[in-house]
């Protein structure tokens, strides 16, 4: 959008509305006029409806203040700044609001505002179908002396019969033309400004002119390249940043939630793919040795269990038969000796044996006739009828 609608209000009495109409491209004023009451600016848009409204807020309604506060603030809590000048405004200060333009340390530059005031009068400009997009003070669109420039306060300049005055980054004000001689000071105090507009003849001596051909001009783009804005529409945007900034922050949390999850679910689904193919692979070779052939088999389950039978892996059932078919005979060949049971622990990977034998019957010949194929011991020996209950661990030795 090239073209802007300025309006100043003067709300002191009697009320006065100034405007003007300004092309950002070719940097022309386009028209311009007053107004008495707030219902005559009702017509400044009609041809123009598309056109940005900047508001000037003038230098009378703010008031720019440097506060000390000790210790940190939140953006949602700036307005306890007022509680510090409390004294100083002589009214609630539930009628105010704060925008920090600077903070350096414990130092606070501020604006302060009757926000009922500002927003009244946006209220009634929509109303008129004055839809407000900025709100800038006067004041801060007036330009700052450069580096080179370090011997004068400011810049002033007259608009709508009153002086602005820009004495600082943050701060300014309006003063009426009498007033100026008490501005520049005198002696030591004396400070010298720089006037975009003709000074009176006793004020051409204190301070240098450097005249603009329009005053308006110099208002406009200070307004546009102003990153200040008091304006709803803008306090709106704000939230919406962040609301959108927060609900920003959930996703990408979401985001590497969901990355961390994938990677996990990556992880573990390679494990599980690779012990699925270690495992097809022993599968393989089990079935390479049931037949080295490429062809089938009739029964390959059956031939499988017999080549695990063979090969008599302790800790499996099958091994428990295998080796079951080595003790039992022995046992059964011991003349005087009656077996009762025969366990296998598979976590131990021992046979608990228990038997039948007389007063006669040798342990330690028992024993050692088991090897090398078994180790064991006598855990428990006790009478049963008219004999003894012994039992034995046994545990493979090969």
């Amino acid at each position: 959008m090239s073209e802007y609608l300025f309006i100043r209000p003067n709300l002191s009495m009697p009320r006065d509305y100034c405007w003007f109409a300004y092309d950002d491209v070719s940097k022309n004023i386009i028209s311009s006029g007053h107004s008495d009451t707030v219902e005559g600016l009702a017509q400044t848009n009609t041809g123009s409806p598309e056109r940005s409204v900047v508001l000037l807020y003038p230098a009378s309604a703010c008031i720019y203040i440097k506060i000390s506060f000790p210790g940190k603030l939140k953006k949602s809590a700036y307005n306890s700044l007022l509680y510090v000048i409390e004294d100083d405004l002589a009214e609630d200060v539930e009628s105010f609001s704060v925008r920090v333009l600077e903070k350096q340390g414990n130092d606070y530059s501020v604006l302060i505002y009757r926000h009922s005031q500002l927003r009244s009068l946006e209220k009634a400009l929509e109303l008129l179908g004055l839809s407000v997009d900025i709100i800038v003070p006067d004041v801060l669109t007036l330009p700052l002396p450069d580096k080179n420039q370090t011997e004068f306060t400011g810049y002033v300049m007259k608009f709508n019969d009153v002086w602005l005055v820009r004495n600082g980054k943050n701060s300014g004000m309006e003063v009426q033309e009498e007033w100026l001689p008490f501005l520049a000071g005198s002696g030591d105090s004396e400070k010298k400004f720089i006037s975009l507009s003709e000074l009176s003849a006793d004020m051409k001596d204190k301070w240098q002119e450097s005249l603009v051909e329009s005053v308006e001009t110099v208002i406009a783009e200070g307004a546009i390249k102003n990153k200040l804005n008091l304006s709803s529409k803008q306090r709106k945007k704000n939230y919406q940043i962040k609301f959108v900034r927060s609900w920003a922050k959930v996703a990408v949390l979401v985001i590497l939630m969901f990355a961390l999850w994938f990677v996990n679910m990556s992880y573990r689904t390679k494990s599980i793919m690779q012990e699925t193919m270690d495992y097809r692979n022993q599968q393989r070779n089990l079935f390479k040795q049931i037949s080295n052939s490429n062809g089938n088999v009739n029964d390959p389950v059956g031939e499988m269990k017999r080549l695990i039978e063979n090969s008599s892996p302790i800790g499996t059932d099958e091994g428990f038969v295998d080796l079951s078919k080595i003790l039992v005979p022995y046992v059964s060949s011991k003349k005087n000796i009656e077996m009762v049971s025969l366990k296998f622990d598979r976590s131990r990977k021992t046979f608990t044996l228990q038997f039948l034998a007389d007063g006669s019957f040798d342990k330690d010949a028992f024993i050692n006739d088991l090897n090398p194929d078994f180790s064991g011991n006598f855990t428990d020996s006790k009478p049963s009828r008219d004999r003894m209950l012994n039992t034995v661990q046994l545990r493979r030795l090969k």
